[in-house]
């Protein structure tokens, strides 16, 4: 082999020596020895939500309540996927999907469920750094220190501490593990890398549908990389942007049957403000991530009613002032400027479609919209650090101690910022005394904690305190009065319990009065009319309550319990053939309870339908084969039949069981 040859081969295959492989033995443990100190230290900030437990802001829609994640046959799974299977105005069928397999193993054990959060934050954190670590051309302070603070962030308390948010680390993990394939795509650009992406992207999107944003970060890394704008470049992206559209137009399709506000409740100009209002406080978090609070309601406007404060336009106008700069930065062809593009604009890509240019809910900003935005924020100041370190050495504790310094702090806020969400009253309690004043402007903080009084704590004194200050501002929220005549039929009957008959008598009125009210300002709530039915039940107005439930099944006509309720509220009222009906519509959907048996068949006997109420008690003997009331009425059956000998033998069954020396017994024949 001639000399140049020779060297040609070492080229293609260099030679490693000693000194350079123990470089790189030292370079991977490195890497990974100070990934598993940011994943701990980002276990350790967040542990503390292992014992928080659920709270009432979306988490019956989303675990306690959600029938969805409590059946896990393959038809329900169907159902999850399908457009029906949204929940809370938003279509995230993987998100429930994951749910489904934490009640499947856990049942209710919060603390499983936020450990599965947890869990994902901790992947998620690894994901950012080889995100981070890739994107910088394999520089490992850049990867430390962007995964560092994006896993210790307070901001992200919201993301990780809510269960219901279980649809933001999801997303998070997909929208990531998709950017790191594409990244591998640009690299060699491969069919099945690209392929990789798209699954991935998919996966993301049915988490949560905010991940369509995707095809735009992929143009935005194109830019940084710099990847030229060709037809290829343009057609490798077609499927992304289609999914993008389907999805966008399902999300928007299922938002506007009531998360999405009416546009003209505000103006124009309001709507722009809005939006940069909240884009400019992102930034001022992310800084300073001080004064957090789960519920960030808008501004409230002056004494006369005309303009909001000079802090929200001040704050509006340095929002815009920082998308006028973002662009800017794009005309200018230095790395530097390059990178503080990429990066601010990743931010406002990412967080764009929750910005508040329209109205979606009731707040103007979230702790939770800037879990990935903040991303696009501490990449380039990680750049730039590292940046600072290798030209200046000499910086090196000068720039690393502040850094740990800085990480110390925002773990303590986290840790400390996690006790808010520890149930539902500390984290409305905390809404409320960041907003005390005027009660209004945080009124789902009041309401909400109101209501946890009132059902879990059973502390009615408390309830009322919370929801008369709203009742004092003349809130139109018809929850609020529904749950007064909740609270007040439950004290009357306690007061009853008690002797107190004309107490009692006063807080039925009360009930009754704060349950019109209800629905005089919305008269299609289907929960007043069964809360008001429940009433009746107890009052023994049997013929009101099944009316009320009729309403309430006008509205909900699925709804299995109420079915029932109805049925038993007519069965009490002697309508024999309406309580026999939805009876059987119960029953033969599969929702046989033993006691329906005996009430079926008793109303069909009421009815003359004497063989089939025969049936009804054979079968309640079946499962309770000394139930002498079933026998009892057999008895009654067979007498109606003249048929004797059957009539004195079950008769004398219900005897041998009881019936005759039962004092409690009810006859019901």
């Amino acid at each position: 082999m001639t000399k140049n040859k020779l060297n040609t081969a070492k080229q293609k295959h260099p030679v490693k020596t000693e000194s350079k492989i123990i470089r790189e033995k030292k370079s991977f443990q490195a890497k990974w020895l100070w990934t598993g100190a940011v994943l701990l230290l980002t276990f350790i900030s967040f542990y503390p939500t292992i014992h928080c437990g659920f709270t009432t802001w979306d988490d019956p829609l989303y675990v306690t309540e959600n029938s969805l994640i409590k059946n896990f046959s393959f038809d329900n799974i169907c159902h999850i996927f399908s457009l029906s299977g949204a929940v809370s105005l938003n279509y995230h069928p993987l998100t429930i999907l994951s749910l489904a397999v934490d009640y499947h193993f856990a049942g209710q054990d919060p603390s499983w469920f936020h450990f599965t959060n947890l869990l994902i934050h901790l992947l998620n954190t690894l994901l950012v750094f080889f995100f981070a670590y890739r994107l910088s051309g394999r520089k490992l302070a850049v990867g430390i220190f962007v995964s560092l603070f994006f896993g210790i962030h307070p901001m992200h308390v919201e993301s990780v501490a809510w269960v219901s948010e279980r649809k933001d680390v999801l997303y998070t993990f997909f929208f990531v593990a998709a950017l790191l394939t594409y990244l591998k795509y640009i690299e060699s650009p491969k069919a099945k890398y690209l392929l990789f992406t798209f699954l991935l992207f998919v996966l993301s999107v049915l988490s949560k549908a905010v991940a369509v944003i995707f095809p735009l970060v992929m143009f935005l890394i194109d830019f940084y990389k710099g990847r030229k704008i060709t037809i290829k470049s343009l057609m490798e992206k077609l499927p992304f942007l289609t999914v993008s559209v389907v999805f966008g137009v399902i999300a928007l399709h299922i938002q506007s049957k009531g998360a999405i506000a009416r546009y003209e409740t505000f103006s124009l100009f309001k709507h722009i403000c809005f939006g940069f209002y909240g884009y400019f406080n992102y930034f001022w978090k992310f800084l300073l991530p001080v004064n957090l609070s789960s519920f960030y309601p808008y501004p409230i406007l002056d004494q006369a009613q005309i303009a909001y404060p000079f802090s929200f336009y001040f704050s509006a106008f340095s929002g815009f002032l920082i998308l006028i700069l973002t662009g800017a930065l794009f005309f200018f062809r230095k790395e530097k400027m390059k990178l503080l593009a990429f990066g601010a604009c990743f931010c406002f890509l990412t967080i764009l479609l929750v910005l508040q240019f329209l109205s979606v809910g009731q707040v103007i900003m979230a702790d939770r919209y800037s879990y990935v935005p903040y991303i696009g924020l501490l990449f380039p100041i990680g750049v730039l650090l590292n940046d600072l370190k290798e030209k200046r050495p000499s910086l090196k504790n000068m720039i690393v101690v502040p850094i740990l310094a800085i990480a110390l702090v925002f773990s303590y806020l986290t840790h400390e910022r996690i006790k808010v969400w520890k149930d539902t009253e500390t984290l409305w309690t905390d809404v409320i005394e960041k907003y005390p004043y005027p009660p209004w402007l945080v009124e789902p903080a009041y309401s909400a904690r109101g209501k946890y009084y009132a059902g879990e704590k059973k502390d009615f004194d408390k309830a009322l305190s919370d929801f008369n200050t709203l009742i004092s501002m003349k809130t139109k929220n018809h929850f609020i009065y529904n749950n007064l005549g909740s609270i007040y039929g439950t004290k009357g009957v306690d007061a009853e319990k008690a002797g107190d008959r004309s107490l009692a008598v006063t807080y039925f009125t009360k009930a009754t009065g704060y349950f019109q009210t209800s629905l005089s300002l919305d008269s299609n709530d289907a929960g007043t009319y069964a809360n008001r039915a429940t009433l009746y039940i107890y009052l023994q107005k049997y013929e009101l309550a099944a009316a009320d439930y009729s309403k309430a099944l006008k509205f909900d006509p699925e709804n299995k319990e109420l079915t029932e309720k109805r049925a038993y509220a007519e069965f009490q009222d002697g309508k024999w053939k309406e309580a026999i009906s939805d009876y059987d519509r119960l029953m033969s959907a599969g929702n046989s309870k033993t006691y329906m048996f005996l009430y079926r068949g008793t109303a069909r006997l009421k009815a003359e339908m004497f063989r089939e109420a025969i049936d009804d008690f054979n079968n309640l003997l079946q499962i309770e084969p000394r139930n002498a009331k079933a026998y009892y009425n057999l008895a009654v059956c067979y007498f109606h039949l003249h048929e004797p000998d059957a009539a004195r033998a079950n008769l004398e069954k219900a005897r041998q069981s009881g019936f005759m020396d039962n004092p409690d017994h009810l006859e019901l024949y």
